[in-house]
């Protein structure tokens, strides 16, 4: 048994482990009212927009739809999340560990529409940052030719967009599949060493006994993991044809 839990939580990299380390000692320092950083410090500066991620994601942290209605108003997207630090905390690990982890499904284009129907955060004209494809693309999406748009480039669909685009689908297309979902033990080993960010042992701060009993208790898994494990699965279903390198691309995204 001992041998099995050191495969699910393989090593993780200095720096990862001195960021992590930081950001769980800071929560500690506030939750115990010893320490505060105040509401203009880095811990606090996450925008709506970004944190929109991680809520789609983790479901359990908030209503989606009233986030929507509320935080991610065109005034409202990219000013400062109003959130408690535990919940902070939990973004910046997420952040750290899977905020630059992409895993590729097809993107129809009658769902794409849909989806930006809703969260209009990611149309052009709400998004600041948008780049010069991506406005193009948005203005003829009209009339687009494809389809599938998964194979269109990143700058085209660039990365946060597809990742809010599938966070969308898991949540309103696919929910109860996803609460319905039993891996086998063969597809949980495979997902964890394609992408063993999800077997840190950071998780255990926010979801104790986090991956025990992997094999037995899906359904007491947090839903980041669980949406994880159906996309994977799914990917593998829909026959994509997945460059390896395309989950880590994030970074170079985040700094445009």
């Amino acid at each position: 048994m001992v041998t099995e839990e050191k495969k699910l939580f393989p090593l993780i990299g200095v720096p990862l482990a001195i960021f992590a380390g930081a950001v769980l000692l800071i929560w500690g320092f506030m939750s115990s009212g010893e320490f505060s950083l105040g509401k203009s410090g880095a811990f606090y500066a996450v925008t709506n927009r970004d944190f929109s991620l991680f809520l789609w994601q983790n479901l359990e942290k908030g209503d989606v739809r009233l986030f929507h209605e509320t935080a991610l108003l065109q005034e409202n997207v990219d000013r400062q999340v109003q959130a408690s630090p535990d919940i902070l905390a939990q973004y910046h690990v997420w952040q750290g560990l899977l905020g630059d982890i992409l895993i590729p499904r097809k993107i129809p284009l009658e769902e794409f529409r849909s989806f930006l129907a809703f969260a209009i955060e990611w149309l052009p004209e709400n998004w600041e940052k948008a780049s010069f494809e991506y406005r193009s693309f948005a203005k003829d999406l009209p009339k687009c030719p494809f389809q599938q748009l998964e194979p269109l480039p990143f700058d085209t669909i660039p990365m946060q967009v597809r990742m809010a685009f599938y966070g969308w689908k898991n949540a309103f297309l696919e929910r109860e599949a996803i609460l319905k979902f039993q891996p086998s033990r063969e597809q949980v080993q495979a997902f964890l060493k394609r992408y063993p960010q999800y077997a840190r042992h950071y998780w255990r701060n926010f979801f104790p006994g986090y991956l025990q009993g992997v094999f037995s208790g899906f359904e007491t898994m947090p839903y980041f993991l669980r949406s994880a494990l159906f996309n994977f699965v799914m990917q593998q279903s829909e026959r994509l044809d997945v460059d390896e390198s395309v989950g880590f691309l994030g970074k170079a995204w985040a700094d445009r």
